[in-house]
């Protein structure tokens, strides 16, 4: 019996000074899952292979999220990614060498 595929490990990185919250969800809405990275702080996640769908939200000190942004990106089993939480427009996932 061959062994189940290698997680995908994303590193976010958060390079502000507040709070993100990640809404995670499977291509096809097969499972979602919330992370939150704290300010100047990073959280590993590692996920199966595949497609993802993305709501990622700046948390204002009110507690309401002011900045958001939907994307979209697929994850290879077995690679590991890191994503630079900086701006609205910072890019997605880049796989590390």
């Amino acid at each position: 019996m061959a062994a189940p595929p290698a997680p995908a490990r994303l590193t976010v990185v958060n390079l502000t000074d507040y709070p993100w919250d990640l809404a995670i969800t499977a291509a096809g809405g097969a499972g979602s899952r919330h992370e939150r990275v704290p300010s100047r702080g990073e959280r590993v996640i590692e996920l199966a292979g595949g497609d993802y769908d993305v709501l990622q939200s700046a948390v204002a000190g009110d507690g309401q999220s002011d900045l958001r942004r939907q994307l979209s990106f697929r994850l290879a089993p077995g690679q590991t990614y890191r994503w630079r939480l900086a701006t609205l427009l910072s890019a997605g996932p880049a796989v590390l060498p």
